[in-house]
């Protein structure tokens, strides 16, 4: 029997709830409390299989990744203990060419517009809320285009 569905029907089928996209990509999570860091790396490793996740818990170890290695996208806590998530920005962008335009993702508890507002001043390419739903990791990943569905 020859099957006459198309690949990506297929694909549908099979992945129901998972996002599907061609290329693997490598996630910095900068959070400073741990239950939260392994909760957000839980998520997306449910949802995004081929995503590669490292996590710091400040500003200073984030600082170092970067400048050590290159991410897709930074999911990026905005009231950590040694650094403001704006600092944090405002310092890997002008780290090099590379780090001028990659994602970076403010994730806070604080959803006020005030807070929104401070985000999108800064230039971050999204805001994700603490705590977040399936529904808005998905349409984050799709805005700032890691997933293309």
């Amino acid at each position: 029997v020859i099957d006459t569905e198309k690949p990506s029907e297929t694909i549908n089928k099979v992945f129901k709830d998972q996002e599907v996209f061609m290329e693997p990509f490598r996630l910095l999570i900068v959070e400073d409390n741990s239950f939260n860091q392994l909760l957000i790396k839980k998520v997306i490793s449910r949802f995004y299989f081929n995503a590669t996740i490292e996590m710091v818990d400040n500003g200073t170890a984030a600082l170092s990744m970067a400048s050590r290695f290159r991410y897709d996208v930074i999911l990026l806590d905005m009231k950590m203990p040694d650094m403001d998530g704006t600092e944090v920005y405002r310092r890997i962008r002008e780290m090099n060419d590379y780090y001028k335009t990659i994602p970076i993702v403010a994730h806070t508890a604080g959803v006020t517009d005030e807070d929104r507002m401070k985000v999108k001043r800064a230039g971050m390419n999204h805001f994700l809320p603490k705590p977040f739903t399936k529904e808005e990791l998905f349409q984050m990943f799709r805005d700032i285009g890691i997933v293309k569905t």
